[in-house]
């Protein structure tokens, strides 16, 4: 999954009451995150030449992901469609008619 949940056991048990949202932690694998410095430094049409042959779907749905922040609707659906994810697919076409309407 190229991240691990974290969770302060110590300071959840130490705490009254419901453990707080800053007692658990998601930190980003080393893969994860040159991803995504290489999405921010090269941009998605080099990253995308990396991506090619890669089979991680937690790498491609950061593509998918930071695409969609960036409006890069061909790109987030390439990615969707890699994932084999039909409801982003579909979120993508209904944004692009959108578009078009306006």
């Amino acid at each position: 999954n190229l991240e691990v949940t974290v969770a302060m056991v110590d300071e959840m048990t130490a705490s009254k009451g419901a453990p707080k949202k800053n007692m658990v932690h998601r930190i980003e694998s080393i893969a994860l995150q040159s991803m995504r410095e290489s999405i921010l430094t090269s941009g998605f049409d080099q990253t995308l030449t990396t991506m090619k042959k890669s089979t991680d779907t937690r790498l491609w749905r950061l593509i998918a992901e930071t695409a969609l922040e960036s409006l890069e609707f061909k790109v987030a659906q390439m990615a969707f469609a890699k994932l084999e994810d039909y409801r982003g697919i579909s979120f993508i076409k209904q944004i692009s008619s959108l578009g078009d309407k306006m």
